[in-house]
């Protein structure tokens, strides 16, 4: 095993561990909030109505390793270093791991557009608040622990709802 190796894999048992929690509170947040923001005219459906395979797949490959990596790797980076310039290091990675999570949850609007669905205020509540939450968790991760704890968290989300979604 190369050296840290150990640490690697701690990071990625850590952020996976989270992520399967986060997925659970999510996906069950989501189902008791659904009749707020569900539509009678376009049917959306709720996170675990929508997980499947394929939609697992895409969520922890894209989700879990791109986003991870142009979200926190990238933008998150790149807030933070303009941060550290004039606040310090706490104030300025929660500050980074917020802007980056809004930027992040404002990524998702346009697939739901694309979808069909009329953005109403409860909808993209739904979406800003529970994408924001998230990406601010990973955010979180990232800075205090590594892109690994990040990128396993996000996959560990997917994996949670499509775990919970087998016994819903």
């Amino acid at each position: 095993m190369a050296i840290g190796g150990g640490i690697v894999w701690k990071r990625l048992r850590q952020g996976l561990v989270i992520g399967l929690v986060a997925g659970v509170i999510a996906a069950l947040a989501d189902q008791l909030f659904a009749p707020y923001w569900q539509s009678s005219e376009v049917a959306i459906p709720t996170l675990l109505e929508s997980m499947g395979a394929l939609p697992l797949a895409v969520g922890v490959l894209y989700g879990g390793l791109t986003e991870e990596v142009m979200m926190r790797w990238g933008l998150l980076s790149a807030i933070l270093w303009a941060l550290l310039k004039i606040l310090p290091r706490s104030p300025a990675v929660w500050l980074a791991a917020i802007v980056a999570g809004l930027l992040f949850a404002m990524g998702h609007l346009p697939a739901v557009i694309a979808s069909g669905a009329e953005l109403t205020t409860p909808l993209v509540a739904r979406i800003l608040g529970f994408n924001t939450a998230l990406g601010v968790l990973y955010g979180l991760l990232y800075a205090r622990k590594s892109l690994f704890s990040a990128a396993a968290a996000h996959a560990g989300t997917h994996i949670g709802v499509f775990c919970l979604s087998l016994i819903w």
